[in-house]
C-alpha cells in the first residue's frame, strides 16, 4: 500500500507490505492511503511486476494493462539514442570565459533560457561537456509536482546554438540519425510519457528522480512510420515558433493538446483509455 507522506518530517515515501507466508498467490493487492482513507485499487499479477522490474504500487489493474500496451508497441529510448550527462565543471564557471555554459535550470521546453556562466576552453578535459549533433537536452532532475494532482514533469529542450558547454545537471540524448530531435522532444514532453514514467519507471516516487540511463533504458518510444514522425516534427516546430510570438496561453494549450493527441494515436490508445488515465 502506498501511504505517500504519512509523517511530515520524513522526506521519503512510506509503503506498507502485508505478507502471508502460509498462502501462495500469483497476485497481490494494490492500494493507497489518501485523505485518511484506504483506497483499494485492485489485484496486480506478480508477472506484471516482474515485467516492469519492481512491485508496482498505487496503480490499478486497468492502468497496468494500458502500460503493457504502450510497452509492447515500443522501442526503448536507449535503443535509438545514447544518454550522457554533461561534465563536472562547476568550479571553473565564472562570468568570464570563451564559452557559454548551461545547466539544468537553463533547459526549458521552449529552448535554452539564459546561461549558467562562462568557462575557458582550457578548463575542459571531458568530451561530455560538448553538445553533439542530433541531440535533445533534458533536465537531469525530474520535477515532482503535487498540485493540483500528483505528477512529474520531464523537461526537454532543443538548443538553437551548437557551442554550449554542458554541466552534469543536464542529460544529453544523442539520437540515431533517422530520428529527429523534434520527434523525441514531443514524446519526452508529452502527458502520456510523463504518466508512464512516473508510475512504471519511478514507481510514483517523491524522492529526487534523475533522468539517467536506468530511466531511458525503460522509456517507451512508439514504432512510428516516417509520415507519423513528420507529423510530430511539424507540430513541434509549430509550437516552438508560436512561443516566440508570445501568444496567449490558450493558443499554446491548443498546440499542446494536438501534440498529445498525436502521441496517444502512436501508442494506439483509445478515447476510453485516455479518459481513464486522465480523469
Amino acid at each position: 500500500m502506498d501511504c505517500n507522506k504519512v509523517w511530515k518530517e520524513v522526506k521519503l515515501e512510506q509503503l506498507i507490505f502485508i505478507i502471508n507466508k502460509e498462502k501462495k498467490s500469483k497476485k497481490y493487492l494494490s492500494a493507497n492511503f489518501k485523505n485518511k482513507q484506504l483506497n483499494i485499487l485492485g489485484d496486480i499479477d506478480k508477472s506484471d511486476a516482474k515485467e516492469f522490474g519492481f512491485f508496482l504500487n498505487s496503480v490499478s489493474p486497468d492502468e497496468v494493462e494500458i502500460a503493457k500496451k504502450i510497452k509492447s508497441n515500443s522501442l526503448m529510448l536507449n535503443d535509438i539514442a545514447t544518454n550522457q550527462r554533461g561534465a563536472i565543471l562547476q568550479k571553473h564557471i565564472s562570468d568570464k570565459g570563451e564559452l557559454e555554459v548551461i545547466g539544468g535550470a537553463q533547459v526549458q521546453r521552449f529552448g535554452i533560457d539564459g546561461i549558467k556562466g562562462k568557462i575557458d576552453k582550457s578548463k575542459i578535459d571531458n568530451d561530455q561537456a560538448y553538445l553533439k549533433d542530433n541531440s535533445v537536452l533534458v533536465q537531469n532532475i525530474v520535477a515532482h509536482i503535487e498540485n493540483p494532482v500528483d505528477h512529474i514533469l520531464i523537461i526537454a529542450g532543443i538548443p538553437e546554438k551548437a557551442d554550449y558547454i554542458l554541466v552534469d545537471t543536464v542529460n544529453q540524448i544523442t539520437l540515431q540519425k533517422e530520428f529527429s530531435p523534434y520527434f523525441i522532444w514531443c514524446l519526452l514532453n508529452s502527458k502520456i510519457i510523463n504518466w508512464y514514467a512516473y508510475r512504471f519507471i519511478f514507481g510514483k516516487a517523491i524522492r529526487t528522480m534523475h533522468f539517467d540511463n536506468s530511466v531511458t533504458a525503460r522509456l517507451p518510444i512508439p514504432k512510428a512510420t516516417k509520415q507519423e514522425k513528420n507529423l510530430l516534427i511539424q507540430k513541434a516546430k509549430e509550437f516552438l515558433k508560436l512561443v516566440k510570438q508570445n501568444p496567449s496561453e490558450d493558443k499554446i494549450n491548443a498546440v499542446n493538446y494536438e501534440i498529445d493527441k498525436v502521441v496517444y494515436n502512436l501508442f494506439g490508445l483509445t478515447d476510453n483509455e485516455i479518459n481513464l488515465l486522465f480523469k
